[in-house]
């Protein structure tokens, strides 16, 4: 069982007084363990592919819902040199529920090819 890394989440200002430095707040992202996210609903994931030629597959972990929806949202498939905002993603569908992680997103990744990094914001 993989051991996720957490992100630490980033929080806006809904006055917009103050600007999310994402030149700083960008990290990389731990593609071997996968990323955790804190998440009460209204975060979203900014996932910079930074490298001319990369590549990386993202997979967001869902869970089961009420209504019986089961599957995760991915494998995405983010190509070099973009920059990619993600979210915001509902609790109840990407919360992990069980675990050490409960009331956390799960990132999970495959095929990294140069530098990816992430930020998460809540807005």
């Amino acid at each position: 069982m993989a051991v996720y890394t957490d992100v630490t989440v980033q929080i806006a200002d809904v006055n917009g007084a103050t600007a999310i430095d994402l030149g700083t707040e960008l990290t990389a992202v731990d593609a071997p363990n996968g990323n955790k996210v804190a998440s009460q609903g209204g975060r979203v994931l900014v996932i910079f592919q930074t490298d001319a030629g990369g590549t990386l597959d993202v997979t967001f972990d869902s869970v089961p819902c009420p209504h019986g929806r089961e599957g995760d949202l991915g494998p995405i498939s983010l190509v070099a040199s973009k920059l990619y905002v993600f979210g915001p993603f509902t609790p109840g569908l990407f919360n992990q529920v069980t675990g050490v992680d409960v009331g956390y997103l799960h990132i999970d990744y495959a095929n990294l090819v140069g530098v990816v990094k992430i930020a998460a914001i809540s807005l």
